[in-house]
């Protein structure tokens, strides 16, 4: 059932800022100039399909080129593959002129769009995604089950408890392990049901069938993976208290050397600045993967970030630095230490030190717990699986994640699309 009031409020859920209410608008109106002169119609006229089997949607550059590989293992398969970016402006141009066909809220137009000509051009039997929320997942399953089509969406993590992670609206969700189905059915304003498939993680070792690890380097180091910032009340003083707390142990730690691995989707400029003070601390290029980084570290500090069970993969140990409890979805207390305060990293990390064959076995404990058993070949798991779909369009093996009544209280589930 696709309650279009529903999806409206699911929108207004995360918070529609006063620039983006602004262009919402603008974009309806625009949409209703296109229908009403014609223009619109006449491009629906001149659109050249791309028909493609498999379709991968991406975010940005960035997702594209983490998830390219699955891509070319399916194409070398034999099946026609195509790639989107919905952040390329041509892409975003010819969406707006095509799917204006229907009166929908502004709120939910440019998710709209997007889903309709992706259909449209590809008229693809999969979709795949890695998208957590938000109302295209919704909208663009809702085109491709029209026609057909089944939408995939691939995890990016294993916390989905929170109030980023609300929108479950997929066919088939591919996820790390069991602990990610469980947070996402702790979450009890999710939105969609979907059948959940545990591959492992497709970002790290995801194209190796079997992996060997060697440290590269004796010397004693540390990396901090750094945690990209949401723009949601509490979130920027929580990782800036992390912060602060990481920076007091690089200054008492000036016998050491520390890494900074940023995130894909952050600005550098924090830590930048902070490197031309301390000559101890280094930022690591943005060339230089998180397992490149990872063979040089022999202790990963991290901000509610997955890269403490990537870490464990490698039998680094990590500490979480998390002073307002922003861990909590990796349930990482009961195999690797969270730490508060800075006194707190102090002794952690010695204690790491003293006992370090240990906290490497609970590391790789940990990762194996997270990742459903697995250590590597995601990426071929994920492509099999997207084969199996193709051709039989149902798979089996999968656990329903059940829908939610979405903020009961106002529901109205009477009017559809």
């Amino acid at each position: 059932m696709f309650s279009r009031t529903r999806y409206v409020r699911f929108q207004k859920y995360y918070g529609l800022t006063k620039r983006r209410t602004i262009k919402l608008f603008l974009l309806k109106f625009i949409a209703v100039v296109l229908r009403y002169t014609g223009i619109a119609c006449c491009f629906k006229k001149l659109l050249q399909q791309q028909k493609a089997e498999v379709l991968f949607v991406f975010n940005d550059t960035t997702s594209a080129s983490r998830l390219s590989y699955i891509k070319d293992m399916i194409e070398d398969k034999g099946l026609s593959v195509a790639s989107v970016r919905l952040d390329d402006i041509k892409f975003q141009a010819c969406s707006i002129l095509l799917g204006v066909g229907i009166d929908m809220p502004a709120v939910l137009l440019g998710g709209y769009c997007n889903a309709n000509l992706l259909v449209t051009r590809f008229q693809p039997r999969v979709a795949v995604i890695s998208v957590n929320n938000h109302t295209f997942p919704g909208l663009f399953r809702l085109e491709l089950n029209k026609h057909d089509g089944k939408l995939i969406n691939i995890a990016h993590g294993t916390g989905y408890n929170g109030v980023a992670h609300t929108s479950s609206d997929f066919d088939y969700w591919f996820v790390f392990g069991q602990s990610t189905i469980n947070g996402k059915l702790k979450n009890k304003n999710r939105i969609g049901e979907t059948r959940a498939i545990i591959v492992g993680s497709p970002f790290i070792f995801g194209d190796q069938k079997s992996i060997r690890l060697e440290r590269k380097d004796n010397k004693c180091s540390i990396l901090i993976t750094s945690q990209w910032v949401p723009e949601r009340e509490g979130a920027i003083e929580a990782f800036s208290q992390s912060r602060d707390i990481m920076l007091k142990f690089i200054e008492s730690k000036r016998e050491y050397s520390f890494f900074v691995k940023l995130h894909h989707l952050e600005i550098s400029s924090f830590w930048a600045l902070k490197a031309k003070k301390h000559e101890n601390l280094n930022i690591l290029d943005a060339n230089v993967t998180l397992v490149e980084a990872l063979q040089l570290t022999h202790v990963c500090l991290h901000m509610s970030s997955n890269a403490s069970i990537e870490a464990g993969l490698m039998g680094v140990p990590s500490i979480a630095v998390d002073p307002c409890g922003y861990s909590s979805h990796l349930h990482i207390e009961q195999y690797l230490p969270v730490v508060s305060t800075s006194d707190a990293l102090h002794r952690t990390f010695d204690e790491i030190l003293a006992n370090y064959k240990e906290y490497q076995k609970c590391a790789r404990a940990y990762a194996y717990e997270m990742y459903g058993g697995y250590t590597c070949g995601a990426g071929f798991r994920i492509r099999d699986y997207i084969l199996t779909l193709v051709q039989t369009g149902y798979l089996d093996g999968a656990q329903t994640i059940p829908d939610t009544i979405f903020l009961a209280d106002d529901e109205d589930c009477g009017k559809k699309i």
